[in-house]
């Protein structure tokens, strides 16, 4: 059986058999079935866990369910004391993308509502000018209504020619 060890010191991972560790304290141990190939010179891992690593997301696939899954899968990692340091930035900055996204989407609708707002604020405004000037017409024929009008009193019971 041959034992796969990581060196925390550089992140390096030593195909070792059994017989052959030295101090399995100073390396954390862990075994593998599949065959263990470089990745872009980051490190070897298991040819199964590539495409994993090869997916890739834009930014604009950063919604809830993708944000949990990393979260998770960041959670999970964290478990194997891996120095991860060199990687949180990234994450951190992928699970932020969610956030980020919301407000480029709330960004882009505000000149739609600046929009309506303004249509809507010179429709009243003509609305306004509008009943102004109605008022002023109706002012002017109150006027002239009331020029050479005299009030009498209708509750005056009418007479015919007598006393």
């Amino acid at each position: 059986m041959r034992i796969y060890l990581l060196d925390p010191a550089n992140n390096k991972i030593h195909d070792k058999p059994l017989k052959d560790i030295d101090n399995p304290l100073h390396e954390e141990m862990f075994t593998t079935f599949g065959k263990l190939v470089d990745f872009k010179g980051l490190g070897k891992i298991e040819q199964d866990f590539i495409p994993l690593l090869e997916e890739t997301k834009r930014v604009k696939d950063m919604n809830e369910d993708a944000c949990n899954q990393l979260q998770i899968f960041w959670e999970k990692l964290e478990t194997f004391k891996f120095d991860l340091t060199w990687l949180e930035s990234h994450v951190q900055s992928a699970l932020g993308r969610k956030n980020y996204i919301e407000r480029t989407i709330q960004v882009k609708k505000m000149p739609k509502n600046v929009n309506a707002l303004e249509m809507e604020t010179k429709k009243l405004k003509e609305k306004m000018i509008e009943a102004e000037v109605n008022l002023e017409i109706t002012r002017r024929e109150l006027m002239k209504a009331n020029e050479g009008f005299e009030e009498c009193n209708l509750d005056l019971e009418l007479g015919y020619g007598g006393k």
